[in-house]
């Protein structure tokens, strides 16, 4: 039972984290802000290597969410006897 909350509260944490960053693109992009208008080779090159760190956090943390609610669903689904009361020394 310990476990499936620690999993919840997992997928809580990483559906927030997916939340924030989805509203941090949805935020770059609706705003037509003047301070992220570059003009030299450099600045081109910092927003460029920043948009896709932040897009590559964004794949990573959405493909954790999925895997995490892809085991809870299966941890739940089956009727296996101590399916729900795994043991983590293997």
């Amino acid at each position: 039972m310990v476990e499936v909350r620690n999993r919840r509260t997992t997928l809580i944490l990483l559906g927030a984290a997916v939340f924030v960053l989805l509203l941090l693109l949805i935020g770059l992009n609706a705003f037509n802000l003047r301070q992220l208008n570059p003009h030299t080779t450099a600045q081109i090159i910092l927003l460029t290597s920043l948009s896709v760190v932040v897009f590559l956090l964004f794949v990573t943390v959405l493909v954790l969410l999925l895997r995490n609610l892809i085991k809870l669903l299966a941890d739940e689904r089956s009727r296996v006897l101590g399916a729900r009361a795994q043991s983590r020394s293997q």
